[in-house]
């Protein structure tokens, strides 16, 4: 019973092992995108850092 329970939530939550789900695709290359658009300057990730507290 615990299987299943961890495959259904897979599959709902995480579409992993199941029918492709292109809203889950299509969010998936947009934070893939926006996370090489943010980090693409060492001075901007620097800037980041600072702005956060470390």
């Amino acid at each position: 019973m615990e299987r299943e329970h961890r495959e259904e939530t897979r599959r709902k939550k995480f579409s992993i092992g199941g029918d492709p789900n292109m809203l889950t695709e299509d969010l998936h290359q947009a934070v893939k995108n926006l996370s090489a658009e943010l980090y693409t300057k060492d001075v901007h990730f620097l800037m980041e850092l600072i702005q956060s507290g470390l």
